[in-house]
């Protein structure tokens, strides 16, 4: 779906399917209490993102943003020579829902940067919160509209509001309620103005529905996922569904899951498939976490990575747990070539490679090839064979043999002047020729922001894994002709772990 229809994706179907279901009417309920700690992220469990607990403003005007150059990865020239007419279609057409991980966390960047727009381009500020939010990336929103100042309209300002009342920063968003509200006519002032009153001690309602922005599923789960004041269990069910569309971080979900001991581990474990439901994924949490014998631990997380069939979010978050103790080994290791790496390590050695499978996926190539170091000469070296290729030389890719259509694809995309290589015959969606083409020319005239986001649409709404040979190889070498190396590889990542399930 599009900003203006909605979104989905495909590396979910997984580990975990996460499927469970929220209401669409779900509503966050806002105690009248002060919060002004908690508008600067003391909440334990804040997302581990820029701009995820305090205000974070960079920039000003139509081209304010939520991070600055450094924080995204773009240059702030990425929007120069393209038409504004131009990008707000292709905005509107951008996924927003969608189980990629990599589209979502790319376009989360790239919207959410202080950049210039090209020429004078009213709207585009309003444009990328609208996106932003039914992206469910709602702390984003919020940090925007206040860098926009007075360029920001009353839409936009809207957003803003029902965003942080949204995910509990209530004072933070009284702030702008009184700042902006006064000038702006309409009820949704006029309410939030009494609501605020009332959270002053200075009377009024005590009541304020909103959440009238908020028009995805995936945002509504992620505002109930990202809200402290939430009940635990409410946050848990929300974040599993959230986590399908990339709406909260993986890591956050992990630490909602962590923080209860119910379910009934004994039913956690065995031979079938792994758990659908969120109590069973919150047993099966607790039943890795408790074992304490290192080569126990490593034998049920070996297990646990071989009946997944796909790296998605859940899993993810579970391999995230490899960066610190007590998961396997004390003290942390930093790699290989540090002196607590677990040298003999049998145990270690027997998932290393399941565990650089996720991280690679994840996107941490620097931990992924540590743990690929420990695992090599093991008989499921496959699973890293193909990431390790992505990021070698040229050489090492046209010499790399792989069968599945999406690998070579991926691999072939990264190489300069290789897109277009691919033939239309394997599955997965199929752009219109009129997007590739429009890709091909954007990345030849150096058009960096438009190719990024024409990169993403051209992969379809599902991403990089349900996506053509031929899709992902044009999108992966086009980012690569603008120079955007970290996000074609990220792309190519996620083709390369669909293509070795699918084989």
């Amino acid at each position: 779906m599009s900003v203006s229809s909605a979104k989905p994706a495909a590396i979910a179907a997984a580990a975990l399917l996460l499927l469970c279901s929220i209401s669409a009417t779900a509503q966050v309920v806002v105690a009248p209490q002060n919060d002004a700690a908690r508008a600067v992220g003391d909440d334990p469990l804040r997302t581990r993102e820029p701009s995820s607990g305090g205000l974070t403003q960079y920039g000003s005007g139509e081209g304010a943003g939520a991070m600055d150059q450094k924080a995204s990865g773009f240059a702030p020239s990425i929007w120069r020579d393209s038409k504004p007419e131009v990008l707000g279609e292709l905005l509107h057409r951008l996924p927003v829902e969608t189980r990629s991980s990599a589209v979502h966390d790319i376009a989360r960047r790239l919207l959410a940067m202080a950049a210039p727009p090209p020429t004078t381009h009213p709207g585009f500020l309003r444009v990328r919160v609208e996106t932003l939010m039914a992206m469910g990336e709602l702390s984003h929103v919020a940090d925007m509209a206040r860098a926009a100042g007075a360029s920001a309209d009353e839409h936009t300002s809207r957003m803003a509001v029902d965003a942080q009342f949204a995910i509990g920063r209530s004072e933070a968003a009284c702030l702008d309620v009184l700042a902006v509200g006064p000038k702006n006519g309409g009820e949704f002032w006029s309410r939030a103005l009494n609501y605020c009153r009332a959270v002053l001690g200075q009377g009024g309602a005590e009541t304020l529905p909103y959440g009238q922005e908020i028009k995805t599923e995936a945002a509504r789960a992620s505002a109930i996922a990202r809200n402290p004041k939430q009940p635990l269990d409410a946050r848990i069910t929300a974040a599993v569904h959230a986590a399908q569309y990339n709406a909260i971080p993986a890591t956050l979900l992990g630490e909602l899951m962590k923080r209860t001991g119910r379910g009934d581990r004994s039913a956690a474990l065995g031979d079938g498939p792994l758990p659908h439901e969120p109590t069973a994924a919150v047993a099966l949490w607790h039943v890795i976490d408790d074992v304490k014998d290192p080569t126990a631990k490593a034998e049920l997380l070996r297990q646990v990575l071989r009946r997944a069939d796909h790296i998605d979010n859940y899993v993810v978050s579970l391999v995230d747990t490899f960066r610190s103790p007590p998961m396997m080994f004390e003290p942390k290791p930093t790699g290989p070539d540090d002196p607590a790496f677990p040298r003999p390590a049998d145990s270690a050695r027997s998932v290393a490679n399941l565990v650089a499978r996720g991280f690679f996926t994840a996107g941490d190539s620097a931990m992924a090839q540590d743990w690929a170091k420990l695992g090599k000469g093991q008989g499921d070296a496959q699973q890293v064979a193909p990431f390790l290729a992505a990021i070698g030389s040229e050489e090492t890719r046209k010499a790399a043999k792989f069968d599945q259509p999406l690998v070579r694809a991926a691999l072939r995309g990264l190489d300069r002047g290789a897109a277009g290589r691919e033939d239309v015959s394997g599955d997965g969606y199929l752009p219109p020729i009129a997007d590739m083409t429009a890709l091909d020319e954007a990345a030849q005239m150096g058009r960096v922001g438009e190719t990024v986001l024409r990169a993403l649409i051209v992969l379809g709404p599902e991403g990089p894994a349900a996506a053509s040979p031929l899709a992902v190889n044009r999108a992966i070498a086009a980012l690569r002709a603008v120079n955007q190396r970290d996000e074609a590889e990220a792309i190519a990542f996620e083709a390369i772990a669909a293509g070795i399930r699918g084989k």
